[in-house]
This record gives structure tokens, C-alpha cells and sequence, in this order.
């Protein structure tokens, strides 16, 4: 069996987890919703409910948080990646920014595990 590829080693920036709805528009497909998994300064990762072809040049709209206040975001992408690892699950579409997005994405808490409190086990769980 093959592994899967890396692709950690080939991205240009670093990638921050921002779960948001999403609107991706195809020239001459039309609209798709979609929800943002992961975005940086050159591109995004999203699940949707179609496949796009490698390569097709995409428009995206999603609305995330830049320091303290949200903002609405569109941009013009390429497809470079798209992986369903899954039969029936939604498409993992990657793209790149036609233009770097020179903005800081902050962490959604509830996805980085490292900014929750830790639980302590309390004498009912060792039961």
C-alpha cells in the first residue's frame, strides 16, 4: 500500500484552523456552500459538495474573525488539491490565493485543544 503524500512540506505558509460557512462560485457551475476547515495568507482548505477540477480558478466568500472583529472575505483562488478519503463524504478542496491575504486569522478556541482548561478526574470517575 502507497502512503498518502505530505503536503506539510510544501505549503508556504502556515495554515490556522477557522471553521466558517462558505459560498464558492465556478465560472459557468454556479454557487456551492462550503465550510472552511483551515486558511493562511496563501490559501484555504474547505469541504464542499462538489468536485472541482484541478487547476479551475474559483471565487470564495466566508466570514471569519481578524483580531477582534469579524470580516467578510472574498477572494479569487486556484485548485491545487481535491481529496475525498472517504466514498460519500464531502471533497476536500484546496486552493491558493491569487493575492496573499495580509491579515492575522486567530485560533477558533474550540478546535485548539491547547487553550481549553484541562479537566481534572474527580472521585466519581475513578468509579
Amino acid at each position: 500500500m502507497k502512503a498518502a503524500p505530505s503536503y506539510r512540506s510544501v505549503r508556504s505558509s502556515r495554515r490556522q484552523m477557522v471553521h466558517s460557512a462558505a459560498q464558492i462560485m465556478v465560472p459557468g457551475e454556479g454557487e456551492h456552500n462550503a465550510i472552511v476547515r483551515d486558511v493562511s495568507a496563501d490559501g484555504i482548505f474547505v469541504y464542499s459538495n462538489f468536485k472541482p477540477a484541478l487547476g479551475a480558478d474559483i471565487a470564495l466568500t466566508f466570514t471569519t474573525r481578524v483580531g477582534k472583529e469579524m470580516v467578510k472575505i472574498f477572494a479569487h483562488a486556484r485548485v491545487v488539491r481535491v481529496q475525498q478519503l472517504v466514498a460519500g463524504a464531502a471533497p476536500g478542496i484546496a486552493a491558493k490565493f491569487s493575492k496573499r491575504i495580509e491579515c492575522d486569522f486567530p485560533p477558533d478556541t474550540w478546535c485548539n485543544p491547547e487553550s481549553l482548561p484541562q479537566l481534572e478526574p474527580t472521585a466519581d470517575d475513578a468509579a
